[in-house]
């Protein structure tokens, strides 16, 4: 690690709809009895709500709060845009910081049609600004044994997985997404066409099945089950060699409630948030690090357009009553619905970047 800390700004900070209040930050500003787990550090904080920023700001160490989101230009060598609410206009938020050159991570989506994400992408290339769309699901050690083991495998014949849901699929783009971001590092390239439906029309399970082909032309199907609540991360996967499943992430949820005593609660709901910031949390944040450091991205950003085109053909798909979508004849202008419409007011980035 260079002993010099990058400095971060924080575009959206709301602690219970982005993933940099409980997640992220706190391995990058952690309290001062803690070991430091990244060379990064959280310098300056911007929410569309100045009160939030500075609860933000309160509890990672006071970051400077800026009254607009591109004042932070010239004073940071990363920014992170997370909050769910507004990710539909993540290429207006970070388009100052990627104009400049500046490191980019975005919590996923990153856009809601296929336009717009060859816009963001095609921003950040001709500026030459190094860019992460993804998620905490994607960038862990049980994905990076997953995908070493699927080599060994040979040509996949099926693959089986699960991850989270929401209790309202009018958030699709927020929740359900997560299990398609975990499966991309296996099926990049792979997806031809996709189909998802509600596997029970009483409770928001979504249900997508992914036609692939192999780099031998061999064809097989990637089913990923969406389970309400369940705060996990599962694949199985199938070759002509064997099998082998790991899970990304533990269903803390079920472990809890067989515990008997408070202690035993308390014990292990630590060591699940021990877990949380380490083994799932920490490594996007290494990812983007060693991006900052090397301005080297671990996606190019044709693989940043077709994470989100599979994305929106899944949801096209769930729209329309389970119809089955070709990813290569996708509408570009075809748009997923914005889940918080009114989440910025009308012309607000009309009136100049940022205006408050």
């Amino acid at each position: 690690m260079n002993d010099v800390l990058k400095r971060i700004g924080v575009i959206g900070a709301e602690p219970t709809t982005s993933h940099i209040y409980v997640q992220w930050a706190p391995l990058m500003n952690p309290p001062a009895d803690s070991p430091r787990k990244t060379g990064m550090i959280i310098t300056h904080v911007w929410d569309k709500d100045r009160t939030v920023a500075e609860q933000f700001a309160r509890a990672f160490g006071e970051p400077k709060v800026v009254d607009r989101f591109d004042q932070m230009v010239g004073h940071v060598d990363g920014v992170i845009q997370s909050g769910y609410m507004a990710s539909f206009w993540s290429l207006e938020l970070v388009r100052p910081y990627l104009e400049a050159g500046i490191p980019v991570f975005i919590d996923r989506p990153g856009a809601y049609s296929l336009v717009r994400v060859r816009q963001l992408s095609e921003l950040a290339a001709k500026n030459n600004s190094p860019l992460i769309v993804s998620n905490n699901h994607e960038n862990n050690r049980a994905v990076d044994l997953l995908k070493a083991r699927s080599a060994a495998l040979g040509p996949l014949t099926s693959l089986l997985a699960d991850s989270l849901s929401d209790n309202d699929v009018r958030i699709f783009s927020m929740h359900c997404i997560h299990g398609w971001y975990m499966l991309f590092p296996l099926l990049s390239g792979k997806v031809r066409r996709v189909r998802t439906y509600l596997a029970d029309p009483a409770h928001p399970s979504p249900v997508s099945i992914m036609e692939c082909e192999n780099d031998d032309r061999t064809l097989f199907n990637a089913v990923l089950m969406r389970h309400r609540n369940l705060h996990r991360g599962y694949v199985k996967l199938f070759g002509r060699e064997g099998a082998y499943d790991g899970t990304v992430l533990p269903p803390a949820h079920h472990r809890i409630k067989r515990k008997t005593g408070p202690q035993e609660v308390a014990n292990y709901t630590a060591q699940n948030l021990d877990y949380l910031l380490t083994d799932f949390s920490l490594p996007p944040m290494i990812s983007f690090e060693r991006m900052i450091r090397t301005r080297r991205m671990p996606q190019t950003y044709e693989q940043i357009v077709e994470k989100v085109q599979v994305f929106l053909a899944m949801h096209k798909s769930l729209l329309e009553g389970g119809t089955v979508v070709p990813i290569a004849s996708l509408d570009p202008q075809w748009t997923s619905p914005n889940p918080y419409p009114d989440y910025f007011p009308p012309g607000f980035f009309d009136r100049g970047r940022g205006a408050a």
